[in-house]
This record gives C-alpha cells, sequence and structure tokens, in this order.
C-alpha cells in the first residue's frame, strides 16, 4: 500500500510543478490550385509534354497534401482530375504508332483503378490511389523522355 502511495505522491507532485503545456494550433498551408496551367498546354511536342508532367506532379503533390490533411472532399477532386489528365493521355496516345499500344494499356489500367478507387478512402485505398498517381507521372515522364520523336509525339 506505501509503495502504490508513494508512486501516486511521486506523480502527482510531478504534474503540480511542470509548466502548463499550451497546445498550439497546427497551422496548415492554404490549399493551391491542383492544376495551373502555363501557356498553352496542347501545344506540339516537348512543351505540352512539359507541361503533362507538371500537372501530374502537382497532382500527385496534393494528393500527399489532402491525405495528410484527411480531407476526403479534396481527395475526391483530385481523383477527378487525375481521371481526366489520364483520359486526355489515352486520347493522345489512340493516334500514335503501334509501339504505344503498351502505354495504352498501362493508361486504360489506371483509369480502371481509379475507377475501383472511387469513394474509398482507408488506408490501403490511399496507397493505391497514390501508387496510381505516381504510375501516372512516370508514364508523363517516359512520354518527356521520348522526345519528339517517341511514341507519343504530338503531331
Amino acid at each position: 500500500m506505501l509503495k502504490y502511495t508513494l508512486i501516486a505522491a511521486a506523480t502527482l507532485s510531478t504534474f503540480a510543478f511542470a509548466a502548463p503545456h499550451r497546445a498550439q494550433p497546427v497551422k496548415v498551408p492554404p490549399p493551391t490550385s491542383a492544376y495551373a496551367p502555363v501557356g498553352n498546354v496542347y501545344r506540339a511536342g516537348a512543351s505540352g509534354d512539359r507541361a503533362d508532367v507538371a500537372r501530374a506532379q502537382t497532382l500527385l503533390r496534393e494528393l500527399d497534401r489532402a491525405v495528410a490533411r484527411r480531407d476526403v472532399a479534396r481527395v475526391r477532386q483530385l481523383d477527378v482530375q487525375m481521371a481526366a489528365f489520364v483520359r486526355s493521355e489515352l486520347n493522345e496516345a489512340s493516334g500514335m504508332r503501334r509501339d504505344a499500344r503498351v502505354t495504352t494499356r498501362r493508361l486504360q489500367g489506371l483509369e480502371r483503378e481509379l475507377r475501383m478507387l472511387t469513394n474509398r478512402h482507408d488506408v490501403r485505398a490511399q496507397r493505391d490511389r497514390r501508387d496510381v498517381y505516381a504510375q501516372a507521372l512516370r508514364i508523363a515522364q517516359e512520354d518527356l523522355s521520348q522526345g519528339s520523336a517517341g511514341r507519343f509525339a504530338r503531331r
């Protein structure tokens, strides 16, 4: 009994002499636009590809912020924007040469995965969603690295 009394006394004295803790509010950065077009995004050649990469990077960055803030509404908005991005890349790839078939299949797979992740916001779904965004970014980067002579060169 004495042992518990001493522990309780030590605990109370620790709290009694401790400085009061004052929680500071978390400062959340203001939301930024997930896609701010730079000039004419649909220009031919590498400048359009650079804009695609920048857009995919921005969407991925915004997804990370929204997941960290647990902002489900923002994640839904970003999913719509990513679906539009994947659809535009598919439209771009549809008129290209035969060697674009693999990339077209990859983009169709991403589109299918995004549809399956709709209205799912558990930890696994967020991880899978981030993987889809990262794959879309990789496809855009590959498109840019192929250059104007590459498989997605805009005509």
